[in-house]
């Protein structure tokens, strides 16, 4: 008796296992490839701004953040009626350094999501 599988569409050879060593590299290359997806990531959300201001109040500082890096502020006029005005130069400083130089002692705080900087009260 012979076992035929011919119009089966069935392959009869068995599967050879690959080399463990040939797993090893691809899954260490998987690795690489990971890392190196989430390190660019992470390099190009951070930013950098430029402020030169003035005794400005703090609608029109956060205007101007939002015109060099494209981020929308999202806040309570109420919050920051009663502010001082902000006087502050720097250049080419990440916008969390920014925005805690300019919310300094004004008793306000800001967290991101996504493209968007909530400013709150501590």
């Amino acid at each position: 008796m012979e076992i035929s599988n011919l119009g089966t569409g069935f392959s009869c050879h068995v599967r050879k296992r690959p080399p463990t060593l040939l797993l090893r590299v691809m899954k260490l290359t998987a690795l690489l490839l990971t890392v190196v997806c989430l390190q660019v990531g992470a390099t190009g959300y951070t930013q950098t701004v430029s402020l030169k201001a003035k005794d400005l109040p703090l609608n029109a500082v956060f205007a101007s953040i939002e015109k060099q890096t494209g981020l929308s502020f999202f806040f309570n006029y109420a919050l920051i009626k009663n502010t001082r005005p902000v006087t502050l130069d720097v250049q080419d400083v990440s916008i969390d350094d920014a925005l805690n130089l300019v919310l300094k002692g004004e008793g306000l705080d800001f967290y991101r999501t996504g493209k968007t900087i909530f400013i709150v009260k501590r």
